[in-house]
């Protein structure tokens, strides 16, 4: 009698710490961080610009309420007192944060040169355009 008792703590053991790793697996998987985006808060629109000054040219205007997907930010030119500048998501465009009201998870970029897009850029671009 006491092999079958031992062996039914063992069972109970074991069952109690696969359930207990099952738990501390799934409680350590952290949700994907969301990406940064924004909108166009400016009544009359924005340009959207090839580098973030407005001395770049202009390449798109976006629009009012305009949702826009934000790759991450730079301290340039001031607009209307805001240093801050949001590089577009997919495009190679930039817009003055001035303009533009964005989650708080937008991150510095590591460069303002322009750069080839990448593979995964051209994607969403194509896909953002139709």
């Amino acid at each position: 009698m006491r092999p079958t008792r031992l062996s039914a703590l063992i069972g109970l053991s074991a069952a109690s710490l696969l359930l207990a790793g099952t738990g501390v697996a799934q409680a350590t998987q952290a949700p994907a961080p969301a990406q940064p985006a924004g909108k166009v808060v400016s009544p009359n629109g924005v340009n959207a610009r090839q580098y973030p000054s407005l001395d770049s040219s202009p390449q798109a205007v976006l629009k009012h309420r305009q949702e826009l997907r934000l790759v991450c930010k730079v301290r340039a030119q001031r607009v209307n007192g805001n240093p801050y500048w949001f590089k577009i998501r997919g495009e190679r465009q930039w817009v003055a944060a001035r303009h533009v009201a964005s989650a708080e998870n937008v991150p510095f970029c590591k460069t303002t040169h322009p750069t080839k897009l990448s593979q995964q850029e051209q994607q969403e671009s194509a896909i953002a355009r139709g």
